[in-house]
């Protein structure tokens, strides 16, 4: 009778957790279309990243002195 019950409470259990699963996997189906958004954006901005560094550090190194309408425009050049 003690293994009867046991096992009886070992099927609750796993009932319980298969619910649970469920739940979270029907949840996280949901965020589907999400993380494919953000997948595809984070694609993007992998991409520029090399240029993006580059520009920043050729602000950095060359123009601290000058204002910031020469500044802008060398930007606008250097990104085309």
């Amino acid at each position: 009778m003690d293994e009867k019950t046991q096992l009886e409470a070992d099927v609750y259990d796993c009932e319980q957790k298969l619910i649970r699963a469920t739940k979270l996997i029907e949840g996280l189906g949901g965020q589907k279309t999400l993380w494919k958004e953000m997948s595809h954006t984070l694609g993007e901005v992998y991409v520029n990243l090399t240029g993006d560094v580059l520009i920043s550090s050729g602000m950095i190194a060359y123009l601290g002195a000058f204002n910031s309408v020469f500044r802008d425009e060398l930007a606008e050049m250097w990104v085309k």
